[in-house]
């Protein structure tokens, strides 16, 4: 599935906050006893431009969101959304691979934050992350930055 991504602007906000919404919305009401509109609202409005939020697209249609953080020692993947109709497809892989050769090419480890029982730990293991640290309910991962192979000269 062919995407392209495009900076976040004010007008996408609501769109936003419901991809977010219908994606951990779930998590956040099994692990934290509830989900709190007007908390959740205000808790995206305060980070809104303090990260690169990108939205993909596909075929001309909004359909998912990415928030990522260059730091000077990691970047870090703060939200990877993706509408219910665009999951499944290989298009968040897609996404992600492309944040994790931006982290190699900046020779940055790529970090991220996922609920414990989010399926995505395993797409996320599969790309080369491993749990660092965590809670009850939520881990932190990193993918160490790529080594090249090393070659061992020919024996003599």
């Amino acid at each position: 599935m062919t995407h392209a991504l495009r900076r976040a602007c004010d007008r996408d906000f609501e769109q936003v906050h419901a991809w977010r919404a219908e994606a951990y919305r779930p998590y956040v009401e099994r692990w934290h006893g509830g989900w709190d509109d007007l908390w959740q609202r205000d808790h995206l409005r305060a980070a809104w431009d303090g990260r690169e939020r990108w939205i993909v697209v596909v075929d001309g249609m909004d359909v998912g969101v990415l928030d990522v953080e260059v730091h000077a020692d990691h970047l870090l993947v703060g939200n990877v959304v993706l509408a219910p109709a665009a999951r499944g497809r290989g298009l968040g892989t897609a996404v992600l691979r492309e944040q994790l050769a931006r982290a190699a090419t900046l020779g940055l480890p790529a970090r991220l934050k996922v609920f414990r029982d989010n399926p995505a730990v395993r797409l996320y293991a599969r790309l080369g992350f491993a749990e660092t640290e965590g809670t009850a309910s939520q881990v932190w991962m990193e993918r160490p930055v790529p080594t090249a192979p090393t070659r061992e000269p020919p024996p003599a």
